[in-house]
């Protein structure tokens, strides 16, 4: 049956609040990109306090540039995991706060050993260096296991929080070379193991 309706339908007159029409379809596009660049500003603002961290690593450390791929590094998977979801957004807390032990241990290390501009490595383990750098993986990762989520689906969370306090950490540790960020990264593992072994079996 035709319409009854001797106006076009250019002229029927447009209700900004049906969803159907072309002035709320682009208020909505315009508040979704208002919502993603406060989400964008929030995680750059949250991960901000790594290139704090870096700028003073790199101004103590003898070799600045070590620092630079891990801040990057760190920095791009902080502002991640906050602008991913809001329990990332813990990880990415408990990543950093616990990567600031070992960052703190190896640049007081490095201050009182005194390493040379190619790093504490070239003298061998006998340096604080190394050591510091694992001991503080150690206590880094029992901070991550103490923090962690009791939940079954709590892995992206071990994985996050892990891989950020190591990032963090090899701030620091990047100055005695590989020695020291592999030892860190065992340190890391070897205090987040039992507190994940712990957590799966009561899962």
């Amino acid at each position: 049956m035709a319409s009854t309706d001797p106006r076009s339908p250019s002229d029927v007159p447009i209700d900004p609040a049906d969803p159907r029409s072309p002035l709320a379809h682009e208020a909505e596009r315009r508040a979704r990109r208002v919502y993603e660049l406060a989400r964008i500003r929030r995680a750059v603002l949250a991960a901000s306090p790594i290139l704090a961290l870096a700028t003073v690593a790199a101004l103590v450390s003898p070799s600045p540039t070590r620092v630079v791929p891990f801040a990057l590094l760190s920095f791009g998977a902080a502002a991640l995991m906050v602008w991913q979801s809001r329990s990332m957004s813990r990880a990415a807390l408990v990543g950093m706060l616990a990567g600031t032990v070992p960052l703190a241990l190896s640049l007081a290390a490095n201050q009182w050993h005194a390493c040379g501009p190619h790093g504490c490595a070239s003298h061998g383990f006998s340096s604080f260096c190394a050591p510091a750098c694992a001991v503080g993986g150690l206590v880094a990762g029992l901070g991550v296991g103490l923090a962690s989520p009791r939940t079954r689906g709590a892995a992206p969370f071990w994985i996050g929080a892990s891989g950020l306090a190591w990032g963090v950490g090899a701030l620091g540790c990047a100055c005695v070379g590989a020695v020291g960020v592999v030892g860190l990264a065992v340190g890391l593992l070897a205090g987040v193991m039992p507190a994940w072994s712990v957590r799966t079996a009561r899962a």
